[in-house]
């Protein structure tokens, strides 16, 4: 048994001041050019914030240049110390390349302290609350903050309607937001592929849930998650495990280190196509490239002692995805765990 949501949230937003327009014009030739502008611009103004942080976004996001990021930034904070901007794209450095939660979450609260109607920094202090804290009801807040400020943003939409649907278990909330993100942007490929979960796994719209996945493709043929849930779909709802194994396939020549890839065809292999050899192989693969995935572990461990008479490896694999989901908080995989052992005559 297997329960695998693959959501598609829009991650942390950064933000640029209203002089990007002139170092990234459509006349660059790329982002060093842009660089040495914004050097220039610096040269000549050295008390330039706007400049510095937006700086900042580029070495951030396009030269992956994490020091020289988190310097800009804080040049931009110390020459300006209410500039919004900085302190949310600071916040986002830290998160995204610093694993720094706390930092992080300073910096969002002082950004919406200098600037309370900044509708970004509501929305990144929302992803970090529901990704890191845990404190849904305070991302529920922040997101409605957000749209509040914002009517048009449509990826506080599409993560506030994931955040209904995974956590809150408000399906009809949910599709309303998708819905609305939908709208406001037509081509947001992580709305089409979450609405398309939700008909999928909640609604009971297998065919809505398709017409979702195919348009989604249409719009990045690239997207992994949709691959993985349309090839879920086909397996769990439309009988297609040919088709299901097919969307597998695809998403694995894309990324060919998915783990999450390998676990979906491993369980297709195992229980629709009488493969359990390619099957172990598939799980085996999937540990590799993510050996904290509970899920995998588990689902090896019951493959071993069912189908291959390994007692003793079905056993430590299931006692490893039991650690696994204690330190990850997943009740979910540890019950379900503690439930197989049982049967086995085992315990942990």
């Amino acid at each position: 048994m297997r329960k695998l949501i693959v959501l598609a949230l829009v991650i942390f937003c950064g933000s640029l001041g209203w002089e990007l327009s002139k170092a990234m014009s459509p006349g660059d030739s790329g982002d060093r050019d842009a660089l040495a502008n914004y050097d220039r611009t610096i040269q000549s103004d050295t008390k330039n914030s706007i400049a510095y942080n937006n700086r900042g976004v580029l070495k951030r996001d396009k030269l992956n240049d994490t020091p020289g990021a988190l310097a800009d930034f804080d040049r931009a904070i110390q020459i300006n110390p209410k500039h919004a901007e900085a302190y949310s794209n600071r916040g986002n450095l830290k998160i995204t390349k610093l694993n720094d939660v706390s930092g992080a979450l300073a910096d969002f609260n002082r950004a919406i302290q200098v600037n309370p109607n900044y509708d970004t920094a509501y929305y990144n202090l929302a992803l970090l609350k529901d990704g890191y804290l845990h404190d849904t009801p305070g991302s529920l807040a922040d997101y409605d903050r957000a749209i509040q400020i914002n009517p048009k943003n449509a990826d506080a939409y599409n993560n506030r309607g994931s955040l209904k649907h995974v956590k809150l278990k408000d399906f009809q909330g949910a599709l309303a937001d998708y819905n609305h993100a939908i709208a406001l942007n037509p081509k947001s490929v992580s709305a089409y592929n979450n609405r398309g979960l939700l008909k999928q796994d909640r609604l009971n719209d297998s065919q809505g849930a398709l017409a979702d996945y195919n348009y989604a493709l249409t719009l990045d043929p690239k997207f992994i998650q949709v691959y993985l849930n349309r090839g879920n779909l086909k397996q769990d709802k439309l009988n297609d495990p040919q088709g299901a194994l097919a969307d597998y396939n695809y998403a694995l020549t894309i990324g060919p280190t998915c783990a999450r890839a390998y676990l979906e065809r491993s369980y297709l292999k195992e229980n629709k196509l009488n493969d359990s050899q390619g099957a172990l192989v598939d799980y085996n693969l999937a540990i590799v490239f993510d050996p904290t995935k509970a899920d995998a572990h588990r689902m090896r461990g019951y493959l071993k002692y069912v189908k291959f008479g390994d007692r003793s490896g079905g056993i430590e694999d299931v006692r490893q995805a039991i650690k696994l989901a204690r330190e990850q908080g997943n009740s979910d995989t540890l019950q379900l765990c503690l439930k197989i052992l049982q049967s086995w005559g085992s315990s942990e």
